[in-house]
């Protein structure tokens, strides 16, 4: 009885306990919540205080306080700051070498401005109450120092890479081929070293980002093996002449300069197998620094001069010469008029960016274009290895397809009234066509149309007198040219003269002066 009774008593002191501590820690949790949020609505409080369009104290960038600005205002220190660093001189080292280049001339900046401008004011402002008060706190305690990362704009500092470091730069020299006698002298190609612009800007980056000091500082750039395009071992494959053709050019007129400035820009010129070849492009540019001179020029079907007028020639011997080797023509276009130094559709005009004569080498070698200008005739000869079976041989033929015959254009001029005379011979308008004929062995076994061309007619220029004391015979013939008709030209001028003369005399002749 005694035993059991004193269980019961402990179990019920035991229970007593226990809601005892349970009220106890609802009370100490019930405490400990209210401070927390007593905590939590002071410094929501606080937080509110901070103005929302400012950096919060003790914030700075490059050890420059920004405590207080505004986002427009931390941006034009990030500029400024920016100009102050990119007048720092960084040396660059090439191998043994070495040149001191602006950061500004290679595009420097810091990355991003508005956006580490926004970060700023971000502070203490974004996150729980609780992450904003522990960022508040260690930016006045401690103090909160933004971030920057440096970069180069890609195409200035590629240009500036290669402006400073291209006197260091080793370039690749390709082989050389050039005829002696009846055989071939070759020159050995030679390696070169070039600058990697794409990894020494990288590597400037990283240094700026990393190691950079703020001023001064040299990065050695990353340069990498050039290796020329042709080399010995390919050029001595080249054995035969597969092609060639030569037109009278003349001598000693100012077109003659342009054949040989244009010839010789094209002469040495080696294409590999696939590669295609721009006549153009070879002579280009067309100017007095380059070696040529005004000569005359079609242009819209009237001959003018131009700067270059003549390296028409030069494609056209080419083309032939082309024709005969067998390479592929990938653009060709006539003159807009015949030219007297091949038949019709022989020619290859050049013009502006609208013509040229292109073709490409379909060969399985190298082919090697030679050009030389001797006792008044260009002569364009192309070498290679020759892969056409024995006994092949081609021919060109040309076809006139009709013709126009130049019409008469008249114009007035200061002669006097009756005066009738060819100022110009126009161009007889042609159509064409060329004929490609293949032999084996002596025998034709195609013939084939590779092109077709149209020349325009030019008209001859024809001027009539219209100088005269009497106002009234003037008019009468100036209005009968504008009719563009000889016979209205005739009877103005034979009815000026009869006025000039009082209007009884006879007419006088109006033979045309050839």
């Amino acid at each position: 009885m005694g035993k059991n009774h004193r269980r019961k008593s402990s179990k019920r002191a035991r229970a007593r306990r226990r809601k005892q501590l349970i009220r106890r820690g609802i009370v100490i949790c019930a405490g400990v919540l209210m401070v927390f949020l007593i905590m939590t609505f002071v410094k929501m409080y606080q937080l509110r205080k901070l103005p929302a369009d400012q950096v919060t104290e003790g914030v700075s960038i490059e050890g420059e306080d920004i405590s207080g600005m505004t986002a427009d205002q931390v941006e034009q220190v990030i500029l400024r700051l920016q100009e102050t660093y990119g007048k720092n001189e960084l040396t660059l080292k090439v191998e043994d070498a070495e040149v001191k280049v602006p950061l500004s001339g290679m595009g420097f900046a810091i990355r991003d401005p508005k956006k580490l401008a926004r970060e700023a004011v971000a502070v203490g402002k974004e996150g729980s109450v609780w992450k904003r008060s522990r960022q508040i706190r260690r930016a006045k305690r401690k103090g909160i120092e933004l971030s920057v990362s440096y970069e180069l704009e890609e195409e200035a500092a590629a240009a500036a890479l290669k402006e400073y470091c291209l006197p260091f730069e080793q370039e690749a020299q390709n082989a050389q081929i050039h005829r002696e006698g009846d055989g071939f002298v070759i020159t050995e190609e030679q390696p070169g070293r070039t600058i990697d612009t794409k990894k020494s800007r990288e590597k400037i980056e990283t240094y700026l980002n990393k190691k950079w000091k703020k001023k001064g500082g040299s990065v050695t750039v990353v340069s990498v093996e050039d290796q020329p395009e042709i080399t010995k071992e390919q050029l001595a494959v080249i054995d035969a002449e597969l092609g060639s053709f030569y037109t009278y050019c003349g001598s000693g007129e100012p077109r003659v300069q342009n054949v040989e400035t244009g010839s010789a820009r094209i002469s040495g010129s080696v294409l590999l197998p696939g590669e295609e070849f721009s006549a153009d492009a070879a002579m280009r540019p067309y100017t007095e620094e380059n070696g040529y001179t005004e000569a005359g020029s079609y242009e819209n079907g009237a001959v003018v001069q131009s700067m270059g007028g003549g390296i028409c020639q030069v494609s056209t011997t080419l083309y032939n010469a082309v024709l005969y080797a067998e390479l592929e023509v990938t653009q060709r276009q006539p003159h807009s008029l015949t030219v007297d130094y091949v038949s019709p559709s022989r020619d290859a005009a050049i013009a502006d960016d609208i013509k040229d004569f292109k073709f490409k080498n379909n060969t399985e070698a190298p082919v090697y274009i030679e050009c030389e200008v001797t006792n008044e005739r260009l002569y364009v000869r192309i070498y290679g290895k020759e892969s056409r079976p024995e006994g092949r041989s081609v021919e060109f033929e040309s076809e006139e397809l009709g013709t126009i015959e130049p019409e008469n254009e008249y114009r007035t001029c200061e002669e006097v009234i009756g005066y009738i005379g060819i100022t110009s011979y126009g161009h007889t308008g042609k159509s064409a066509q060329l004929w490609k004929i293949v032999y084996e062995n002596g025998e034709e076994v195609s013939r084939d149309v590779i092109n077709e061309s149209h020349y325009s007619m030019s008209p001859n220029i024809v001027s009539v007198g219209i100088s005269s004391s009497n106002d009234e015979a003037a008019a009468l013939v100036r209005n009968a040219v504008s009719t563009q008709k000889r016979d209205a030209i005739d009877a103005a001028i034979a009815e000026a003269q009869r006025i000039e003369a009082g209007g009884y005399n006879e007419p006088e002749s109006t033979e045309m002066e050839e």
